[in-house]
């Protein structure tokens, strides 16, 4: 007691010792707070601490003074008072939360519960477990620059002299949204030190994905697929179906296919083990809407229509349960989206539109209360992107598709801004400039509209140097190419025509060298064959111009047997044999153009017998009729020109001209 009165009575002097021990630790700025803390400390005990200005303030400090006192409470954490623990709490949840949202807000992708889930625990865990330099670069990213803390990060996990995968693992959770390759970095550091692992696996696989490099993605999940213990079914499932997606883009839809199935029987083995588990359900729902997809490829589209539906009804039951999960409200604005597209493949507009704007509003509503979500930034963008691909073809719907296709326009040149390497919304920016296209195209602005075209076609030409074996990209090329080919036809170009047009027919061979099963693509390297060989024509090279032709047709009488009850490729088919029929009439080789004209006449006729009342059907075999009923074939009569006509006539379906063919067919009819 006598001591405490004495030092009481000379608290001058203790407290100028302690002052110039704060001085000298004020040297260092990482541990400044530490010199006020002991100074506050000591006068504490002498019942002096108010009479010190610099200890009378209860508010937090500022950031970095922060950092300091929480490394000051954890190097001192056994000895701390209940006060001071709870004060080391509070810091360590400070940081967090701040954090936390800081990330959040710059993420780049969607972000689920389980993502924010294991975003946190890398935050904390670098709380806990990590050194000084580290909860310094995690300070960086709460003071909001997560890219900065980040490549911190990187640098000390570089730097250290041990492997340590819980840090890669910690780095990669964090930077996952917020920057594709400093994850993808780390993930492989940590797949490379634990393959015991499959979550990192995944992540990794997703992240080559994001990048662009499919490939690889496609062997990081076939070697954790390979080691992965039989009773992690859930991990098979999502590798299943990481599996069934790449081989989807890459045209193999047979295989991808049997990847989604195989996924589904184990998604809902699990979803009716346990019917209450909500994220069993939700998998489910991706699972339908995956195989949706395939089916939808391959043309199965009624099949494709009750898998996206099974996918909707789950959606739908699932936001019931809980109208506050935005997850949920995302995944039914997916499904809607999904159910448009198949509406619109089917040739049902107007719910197709329906679907688009359900979607539409329901991100709508999502994106009031998260602003900062690039990833219902670029849903916004889709959905528009949608809209404008119905309106444009309804009556004056030109200008409301205009106004569609420039909304997301402006969303994905804004995202860009954000992150410009992310090369799904580079390639959704291009969609955006072709949806421009085909709208001034429609109007009959050409000039504008090949502007809007080669525009996306730049775009894609870079994504395509990013990594020449990502087969959509090559297709988006093709695809480019081709509407630039089309708009330079018609604005007159011939010379530029062709190069585009032999560009496109390049990537088409290309793409079905490697995969060879693709109908799609077989169809498309046809589709070239047939437009050079009409600009060959054109230009008078009938030798050229029959080189492609017969290429288009050997393909067309293939993939015909392929499907023989496919219309479209059987129609096309028809449309070949004229055209060669056309040249060898020119060439004077009268016996094999009579040949071509009679398969083509042998087509429609079946066309017509299986749709009746198809005046597109009833046109084609008028045409090939007159045609061999000219050259005395002695296939048909005028008699039968007339009764198609006629038919023509009574449906109502005039095109120009077809009045005075009527007459003619009727006139020669009647001579016979």
């Amino acid at each position: 007691m006598k001591q405490h009165t004495f030092v009481s009575k000379h608290w001058r002097k203790v407290i100028a010792i302690a002052v110039a021990i704060a001085a000298f630790l004020g040297w260092y700025d990482a541990v400044r707070n530490n010199g006020r803390l002991f100074l506050c400390d000591v006068t504490g005990i002498f019942g002096q601490r108010d009479t010190i200005l610099l200890c009378q303030s209860k508010e937090l400090p500022a950031d970095s003074d922060q950092l300091a006192l929480l490394e000051y409470l954890k190097d001192r954490k056994d000895e701390l008072t209940l006060e001071r623990r709870q004060q080391l709490y509070q810091l360590e949840k400070y940081f967090e939360d701040r954090a936390f949202n800081v990330l959040m807000q710059a993420t780049g992708i969607s972000v689920d519960d389980q993502a924010r889930a294991d975003t946190r625990e890398a935050i904390r865990e670098t709380l806990e477990q990590g050194d000084l330099e580290e909860r310094r670069a995690l300070a960086k990213i709460a003071a909001g620059d997560p890219v900065g803390g980040l490549q911190r990060l990187e640098k000390l996990a570089l730097a250290s002299a041990r492997d340590n995968v819980a840090q890669w693992r910690r780095i990669g959770r964090l930077a996952y949204g917020v920057n594709a390759q400093l994850a993808l970095n780390a993930y492989k550091k940590a797949v490379a030190l634990d393959q015991s692992n499959p979550s990192d696996a995944i992540n990794l696989g997703q992240l080559y994905l994001r990048t662009g490099n499919m490939d690889q993605a496609r062997r990081v999940f076939d070697d954790a697929l390979a080691r992965l213990p039989e009773a992690e079914e859930r991990y098979r499932a999502v590798l299943l179906s990481e599996i069934g997606g790449i081989l989807l883009d890459s045209g193999d839809r047979a295989g991808a296919l049997q990847s989604y199935r195989d996924a589904q029987v184990i998604i809902e083995r699990l979803a009716l083990s346990d019917p209450t588990n909500t994220q069993r359900q939700r998998d489910l729902s991706i699972s339908y809407n995956g195989i949706g997809d395939i089916l939808k490829a391959t043309g199965d589209l009624n099949i494709a229509l009750l898998s996206y539906q099974a996918a909707l009804k789950i959606m739908e039951d699932l936001t019931e349960i809980d109208k506050t999960n935005n997850q949920w409200q995302r995944g039914l604005a997916v499904s809607y989206m999904t159910m448009g597209d198949i509406m619109k493949a089917t040739d049902r507009g107007s719910e197709a539109l329906k679907s688009y704007l359900s979607s539409l509003a329901i991100t709508k509503n999502l994106i009031k209360s998260d602003l900062t979500n690039t990833e219902l930034q670029r849903d916004l963008a889709v959905a528009y992107n949608r809209i404008g691909h119905i309106i444009i073809g309804t009556q004056d719907g030109h200008i409301m598709a205009g106004q569609s296709y420039q909304a997301a326009l402006e969303i994905f040149k804004n995202l860009i801004k954000i992150d410009q390497n992310n090369t799904q919304w580079q390639r959704d920016l291009s969609i955006s400039y072709n949806g421009i296209g085909d709208v001034m195209k429609a109007t009959g602005n050409l000039n504008m509209a090949l502007q809007s075209y080669l525009a996306a076609l730049e775009i894609r030409k870079e994504l395509s140097k990013i990594d020449k074996t990502n087969n959509q990209w090559q297709h988006d090329l093709l695809e480019s190419y081709d509407r630039i080919g089309d708009i330079l036809k018609d604005t007159n170009h011939p010379a530029e025509v062709l190069k585009s047009y032999q560009s496109g027919l390049a990537i088409a061979k290309y793409l079905t060298k490697t995969k060879k099963n693709n109908t799609q693509w077989q169809n498309e390297l046809a589709m070239m064959h047939n437009k050079i060989g009409n600009v060959l024509k054109a230009n008078g090279n009938l030798t050229d111009a029959m080189k492609n032709y017969r290429a288009a047709m050997f393909i067309r009488k293939d993939l015909t047997r392929i499907d023989p009850n496919n219309t479209r490729w059987q129609h096309d088919l028809l449309l070949v044999y004229v055209r060669i029929g056309n040249i060898l009439i020119h060439t004077r080789d009268r016996a094999v153009a009579l040949q071509h004209y009679r398969g083509a006449l042998d087509i429609a006729k079946n066309l017509v017998k299986s749709e009746p009342d198809n005046s597109k059907w009833l046109h084609d075999l008028g045409g090939i009729q007159g045609q061999l009923a000219i050259f005395l074939s002695g296939d048909v009569t005028w008699r039968d020109v007339a009764d198609t006509y006629i038919k023509i006539e009574a449906s109502g379906v005039l095109l120009p001209g077809d009045k005075a063919l009527i007459a003619e067919a009727k006139r020669r009819a009647a001579a016979e």
